[in-house]
């Protein structure tokens, strides 16, 4: 979007964006498929600018508008195979924004993929931007380290062109020095630490300030730009560590062995204390305050059902202001009164909407908001409480504007032990809940969940007729550590399960035709689709794998060959799954139960995918082929493992829609 689509007075806002124009005839597949047109709109702390990712479903583009004008003042280009990831102020004359691209490295004479993150500075006076590389990076970079630089702070009080930034750096005298029994050669003795560096937006210079460990996770600086926290995690022992500066050491001042996800959002306004989110012996996550000195550990906030699952805070002083709790209604529980004042008259404004605050001035006047629904697509909107207006910055997906969506419901159901679960059914527009076709759509992760905003996948689907489940089986996150962890060792046992009981609860219902149900699903979901065509092929008249796995020992011995036996997401995933030689999890891999199959089987794979290998798809093709099953595999030529261009996205659904209407007959009339 190059200007202000609408303006409109707070008051009488509400009113405005809830309208809706009835439809007969679909949004073409592009309305859902293409990349979101704006994206990371944030506004810089004068007020006077704002930016945003823009994308017209060929080229990626960083635009900066200029309020006052009400025009586009400066573009940066994103070349080709680069893709936006986040863009943010520096200060008011200075753009930061992070790309990435899928690299190939060669280490132990075989070639692997992964995704390498990089971090510019853009002058929106002069045009010019350049790369921001740590000390280390560079180094790291040439020897086939597996990521790039992140930004630990931002707008330090005395400087505002400097940044605090982690990266991975090696370091000499760590190289080949034996830790335990351990031989040279292994992580911990690799060379390679996680270290904090100060770096000049202006020059492109950095300095070393803090060297950590190969298990530091993260650090926090302070407002004066020192490193003064970091976090470690040992896999191995399963310990979470926060250690505090203290002189030229560091104290550890929080231990917990339940941390495999806690992560510290930020030190308290007065730089006393470090934030923690974490379990901590709970039973759910819970936000957590720890003294730097060591003396006090209090528990901020808790839910009794639901984890912290997000956090709002300044983006000038780093105060938490509120947290986000999981589960349904993605409700905040506010600490700053005066910033919950002012979000609740955004909520009279945008009544019956989820809205999130992205950004705003160093004055507090002028915010950017993100407004959606369930059935409803994100809108930007800058909002100017001086003037009492909302102006329309940009639609993520203009061309669903005024088209009624499916409507989403909380669909409640009880396990075959008994267990409560719940997911997200979207029922199509115009169409009454009865014998409806159904579309499953686990999540991937699978430690990970969806939430009731716009999903412009199961709203795609909806539009063309079918119901879409989108089911929270165990193993999910935000709903607790007892939820999360059930899910552990679980694939194609109990998580499956509670993926087939959803099923078949919404077909005693009556609301699904049981002769027409497909699952569908990416990464995790791939696997979960490929697993419910083989081991409960009564169930599914079809099924698709969007980089799914399908064999679990070589999924599991890749990501070791990949990573090492000592890196954390080996760790994670053998923690998942099991061991790559339990024969257990072979007797779980679909590719290995091709015979059991009976439903046609389409699978899509990016061949640059760097999380699940290319190889997963041609193991079950394999499979099927050896088993005389009928199946489609389609590979979309240099695409990543989560469908980051428009090109794709849209080749994804336009198969996906081909191949639910040969095999789920015509979809329920409207």
């Amino acid at each position: 979007m190059n200007r202000f689509r609408t303006q409109a007075c707070l008051a009488f806002l509400g009113a405005f964006i809830s309208t809706t124009v009835a439809w007969s005839t679909p949004p073409p597949v592009e309305a859902y498929g293409q990349l979101e047109a704006v994206s990371d709109v944030t506004i810089n702390p004068a007020g006077t600018h704002l930016a945003w990712a823009a994308n017209d479903g060929k080229d990626t583009q960083v635009s900066v508008f200029e309020i006052a004008s009400r025009k586009t003042v400066r573009t940066f280009k994103v070349e080709p195979g680069y893709k936006v990831r986040e863009v943010d102020w520096a200060n008011d004359s200075t753009l930061l924004f992070a790309i990435s691209a899928t690299l190939t490295s060669v280490r132990r004479n075989w070639p692997s993929r992964f995704e390498f993150f990089q971090w510019l500075a853009a002058d929106i006076t002069t045009g010019r931007s350049q790369l921001l590389k740590t000390e280390g990076n560079d180094r790291a970079l040439s020897r086939g380290a597996l990521g790039g630089s992140q930004i630990v702070r931002r707008r330090i009080a005395h400087d505002p062109n400097l940044l605090i930034m982690a990266s991975r750096d090696f370091a000499a005298q760590a190289q080949g020095t034996e830790v335990g029994t351990r031989l040279g050669g292994k992580r911990r003795d690799s060379g390679y630490v996680y270290s904090a560096f100060s770096m000049d937006i202006r020059t492109g210079k950095s300095k070393l300030l803090e060297s950590g460990t190969s298990f530091t996770e993260q650090w926090l600086a302070n407002s004066k730009g020192q490193p003064v926290v970091r976090s470690e995690w040992n896999p191995e022992l399963r310990r979470f560590s926060v250690l505090a500066k203290d002189g030229a050491g560091w104290r550890r001042i929080l231990e917990t062995t339940d941390g495999s996800d806690a992560y510290l959002p930020g030190l308290t306004s007065d730089d006393s204390a470090v934030l923690v989110v974490a379990y901590n012996g709970g039973a759910r996550k819970a936000l957590w305050s720890v003294r730097l000195d060591g003396t006090a550990t209090v528990k901020l906030l808790e839910d009794p059902e639901r984890d912290v699952a997000g956090l709002y805070w300044d983006p000038y002083d780093f105060a938490v202001q509120a947290a986000r709790f999981g589960g349904v209604d993605r409700s905040y529980h506010w600490l700053d009164p005066v910033a919950q004042k002012r979000y609740a008259a955004l909520g009279r404004t945008f009544a019956g909407k989820h809205i999130d605050i992205e950004s705003r001035s160093s004055d507090n006047k002028r915010v950017i908001v993100e407004v959606d629904g369930p059935a409803s697509p994100t809108v930007y909107y800058l909002v100017d409480f001086g003037a009492k207006s909302a102006d329309i910055v940009g639609e993520q997906y203009p061309g669903l504007a005024d088209q009624p969506q499916g409507e989403v419901r909380r669909f409640e159901y009880q396990a075959r032990d008994q267990y409560a679960l719940f997911g997200y059914l979207t029922i199509p527009p115009g169409v009454e809940g009865k014998q409806l076709p159904l579309v499953v759509l686990p999540h991937g992760g699978p430690e990970a969940s969806d939430t009731p905003s716009f999903e412009w996948k199961s709203q795609f689907l909806a539009s063309r007729g079918y119901a879409v489940l989108r089911p929270q089986f165990r193993g999910s996150t935000g709903l607790g550590d007892a939820h999360r962890l059930a899910g552990r060792g679980q694939w194609g046992l109990r998580m499956q399960d509670d993926i087939t009981d959803g099923v078949k609860a919404l077909i005693s219902q009556g609301i699904v035709d049981p002769k027409r149900v497909c699952i569908v699903g990416s990464s995790y979901g791939g696997y979960a689709a490929l697993a419910g065509a083989a081991f409960t092929p009564e169930l599914y008249a079809c099924a698709v794998s969007v980089a799914g796995v399908s064999d679990l020992p070589e999924f599991v011995a890749w990501r070791e060959k990949m990573t090492g036996d000592e890196a954390d997401s080996f760790y994670y995933w053998r923690d998942s799954i099991g061991d790559s030689l339990d024969s257990r999890i072979a007797e779980k891999s679909p590719a290995r139960a091709a015979r059991n199959i009976r439903a046609p089987i389409l699978m899509l794979h990016g061949t640059n995918d760097a999380v699940v290998p290319f190889s997963q798809s041609e193991i079950m093709a394999n499979a099927l082929k050896a088993a005389g099953k009928p199946y489609q595999f389609i590979p979309l030529e240099g695409e990543d493992h989560w469908m980051s261009t428009s090109a794709m996205r849209v080749r994804q659904l336009v198969e996906i829609e081909k191949f639910l209407a040969a095999h789920m007959g015509m979809p329920a009339a409207k």
